[in-house]
């Protein structure tokens, strides 16, 4: 069940020391659409694809998964990882963030710590 308060709080930390307006024009997301759910005035959770927005750009180490469990679309409650999926996602999310040299010795390290 969405918890509106549970979403806020993570919210305002993705948005960081950004403003409500620098966090839209980063995410592309609607100033007032954020504003909302910082001051918990929606009962439903964003949609994936904004919370995908948001989390693009999020910071203090806020991810894609965070936003997710918190907006209720995915239980933080798993014991067991799907590695070769998780390591997957690790190396789509490096790719854009990463320089070419820095992305070939991350996938490097991945494979070595026998994550795939």
């Amino acid at each position: 069940m969405f918890n509106k308060d549970k979403f806020s709080e993570i919210l305002i930390k993705a948005r960081g020391n950004r403003t409500n307006e620098d966090y839209s024009k980063d995410s592309g997301v609607s100033r007032a659409y954020i504003s909302n759910y910082i001051n918990a005035n929606r009962d439903a959770p964003p949609s994936a694809d904004i919370i995908r927005k948001l989390a693009d750009v999020a910071q203090n180490d806020v991810t894609y998964k965070d936003l997710m469990i918190k907006a209720s679309f995915i239980g933080n409650e798993q014991k067991y990882i799907n590695y070769n999926e998780y390591t997957d996602n690790l190396i789509a999310d490096a790719k854009d963030k990463l320089s070419h040299e820095e992305f070939e010795i991350f996938k490097i390290l991945i494979n070595k710590i026998n994550f795939k």
